[in-house]
């Protein structure tokens, strides 16, 4: 009778690590594919990030190509508007001081318009370059944000899994 006894516990006593086994298995099937879910997210939000932010660069290099060629043109017309003067001031030595003075106070002023212009688009462009370094940090801070509340829900989940894993094995040990 004692053995038949103590050959129930021992069946009892395996099956329950057969149950016990079974639940490690499955809890690390779930752990597992959490995990994989959790890479899937995370580099779908980095390819998403990587997508934005080369958008905005290439935006960004679009836009100084074009402001850039802008200011080439308006530096070649300004060079070209100048050699023409040049020439016909040489042609016309003899017109009187007041006609001479006249015209070279009208290219001064389209220098000066010019160079204004030219410096309005350099502002524009170091503004849109301080726009980019700011949308770059803010999307840095982001992601820096983001990693942070990831690894604190990493550990809070840790945490409410070892609490669950205590809660079972004190029931065990109740229980037996």
């Amino acid at each position: 009778m004692n053995a038949a006894l103590e050959e129930k516990k021992r069946e009892d006593y395996f099956a329950k690590q057969r149950i016990e086994n079974q639940r490690q298995a499955e809890l690390q099937k779930i752990r597992e594919k959490e995990e994989q879910e959790k890479r899937i997210r995370e580099m779908e939000k980095e390819q998403r990030l990587k997508d934005v932010l080369k958008k905005n660069d290439n935006m960004l290099e679009m836009r100084k190509g074009e402001l850039l060629n802008k200011i080439n043109s308006k530096d070649a017309k300004v060079l070209n508007a100048q050699r023409v003067l040049k020439q016909q001031l040489d042609l016309k030595k003899s017109v009187d001081y007041l006609k001479t003075t006249d015209r070279l106070e009208n290219v001064e002023r389209i220098r000066e318009i010019q160079e204004y212009e030219k410096q309005k688009l350099l502002k524009r462009i170091e503004e849109d370059n301080q726009r980019a370094v700011r949308l770059r940090k803010e999307q840095d801070d982001l992601i820096a944000m983001r990693q942070k509340i990831r690894r604190e829900m990493d550990a809070q989940k840790e945490r409410m899994l070892k609490d669950f894993m205590a809660r079972q094995k004190r029931q065990q040990v109740k229980s037996q």
